[in-house]
């Protein structure tokens, strides 16, 4: 893959801006089902009064000091439904990239696919599949950024490149930096080898080769090192006496 990030666009070829909505990702799943736009049609708006993170958490927007759009994918040519981790990692990476530019120090991917600095969500990302058989038919990948929103209300483990720097920035500047990174690496996803993406989301990946504290729903605490992600998405972690996975919602990370 082409180390230059100047590439002919794919992903944001066909950007649709609203001024306010409940929920980009529920537009454009409908957009897909009927499939009325482009793969790579982008759905943006300045405030989003209903977004909905992992597992329906809520996601709150200030309105206009952040970035939050879904894009619109129909992988079937180019992954299989027990590939569709691949679209986490790939929205993941691509927001890591993006950011980079504009954050000092370090931040990292909070499995699956949050951005977390110093212990608090910078963004999430949130994938909706629809799947027959073997087959991916579309998916949309929600994605939000906090970047000029300094007040969180009850969140506490929320930030924003504003807090993180004491700087306002250009929410348009980073979405084309944005768009930039997902074009890039949507290369890597559509190939057949998808190594590079994997070992780019694990440089990256909070607890990689590290120990973390952990908590599952039964209330053990427990101490362990990320190995790494299965295709499915899980995670494979190492405590003290053997290897262990965990799906989505079944672990809690805790604050070091």
């Amino acid at each position: 893959m082409s180390e230059s990030r100047y590439i002919n666009p794919w992903i944001g070829q066909s950007v649709q801006y609203f001024d306010s909505l409940p929920s980009t990702q529920e537009l454009a799943i409908e957009l897909a089902k009927k499939r009325e736009v482009p793969e790579g049609t982008i759905i943006r708006t300045g405030h989003q009064t209903a977004g909905r993170g992992q597992a329906n958490n809520d996601w709150q927007d200030a309105g206009y000091s952040n970035i939050a759009l879904s894009i619109i994918l129909y992988p079937t040519s180019y992954l299989r439904a027990s590939q569709s981790f691949q679209l986490s990692k790939w929205a993941a990476v691509s927001v890591y990239h993006a950011l980079r530019e504009w954050l000092p120090g370090s931040f990292q991917i909070k499995w699956p696919n949050d951005l977390w600095h110093d212990e608090r969500k910078l963004s999430g990302i949130l994938i909706h599949t629809s799947m027959t058989g073997t087959e991916l038919q579309y998916a949309v990948i929600g994605i939000g950024i906090n970047v000029n929103q300094d007040d969180f209300g009850s969140l506490s483990q929320a930030t924003s490149v504003h807090r993180i720097t004491g700087k306002v920035h250009d929410l348009d500047q980073i979405m084309t930096k944005l768009i930039q990174e997902l074009n890039f690496w949507f290369e890597t996803l559509t190939s057949s080898d998808h190594r590079q993406l994997d070992l780019e989301y694990l440089k990256h990946l909070l607890g990689f080769q590290q120990q973390r504290l952990f908590r599952i729903s039964g209330g053990e605490i427990f101490r362990a090192s990320v190995l790494g992600v299965e295709e499915n998405g899980s995670l494979i972690l190492r405590d003290a006496q053997k290897t262990r996975r965990f799906g989505f919602k079944e672990i809690e990370w805790l604050t070091q």
